[in-house]
């Protein structure tokens, strides 16, 4: 399984891009980031799209991919995935013939370039060739993070989220995980405010793992806290993890 960063910032600044992992090509997990990467080719690919919640930096460039495959022809479309108020809330705000065309009914609504595809929380599904599993999360909004699986590879996504616990009790055999870290630790009332994670706070989650994953990954992180929580996730100690960077690949 490969895992490709197209954007993994809590910020948007030159080089720094919202969350979007591609996944050996055809499954995209969040669409905060797509054609500001991607050519043409590579965006035709996409076959699946995994949202996790409707916040602008994790869905804003579906609305680009729609209307570049639209325009690329119509053997291109792609399904979007994601638990069923996540999906209402972005059909509702965004593809609402008002903020961006339907493409759910582009070119017709027989054949169109978009599809949505609810899920249930704790059910898994196959998707591209893999299982996946979404589990609610702890944030301002309806969301979900991703067991994503496929032979003797896995990982999971936690998705932006506060202190949690459903999506742990899956952790157990898991190749990776991708958590987010948002805050530094003086700044903790606010990630409680905002249910996001600082690194104590993460150390807190981590200690709900049925045991630690082989490889830990930090995003979403505030590009102008970036020094200081970069010391303050070395005090957990662990050798396994890192702060994700656009471009990054990771073989699992």
């Amino acid at each position: 399984m490969r895992i490709e960063i197209l954007g993994c910032s809590a910020s948007c600044f030159p080089g720094q891009y919202p969350t979007a992992f591609l996944v050996d090509e055809h499954l995209l997990v969040d669409a905060g980031t797509i054609g500001s990467v991607l050519d043409a080719q590579r965006q035709s690919l996409i076959r699946a799209i995994l949202i996790t919640h409707p916040h602008l930096d994790h869905i804003k460039e579906l609305a680009s991919l729609a209307d570049n495959l639209l325009i690329m022809g119509e053997e291109n479309s792609f399904t979007v995935y994601g638990l069923d108020p996540v999906l209402e809330s972005i059909k509702q705000h965004v593809f609402n013939n008002t903020i961006w065309p339907d493409f759910s009914r582009l070119p017709n609504a027989y054949s169109p370039v978009l599809r949505w595809s609810p899920l249930e929380s704790e059910r898994s599904y196959p998707i591209c060739g893999y299982t996946v599993t979404p589990f609610g999360v702890n944030h301002s909004v309806a969301a979900a993070g991703y067991k994503i699986a496929r032979e003797d590879a896995s990982f999971i996504f936690s998705g932006d989220t506060g202190p949690t616990e459903l999506i742990w009790k899956a952790a157990a055999g898991i190749s990776a995980l991708i958590v987010e870290v948002s805050f530094p630790n003086e700044l903790e009332q606010l990630a409680v405010k905002s249910l996001h994670l600082t690194p104590a706070m993460l150390a807190r989650e981590l200690e709900k793992l049925p045991e630690i994953p082989p490889l830990v990954l930090v995003t979403h992180v505030k590009s102008s806290y970036y020094g200081q929580i970069a010391k303050e996730l070395a005090e957990i100690t662990l050798t396994q993890l890192e702060i994700m960077h656009e471009g990054n690949v990771y073989n699992l």
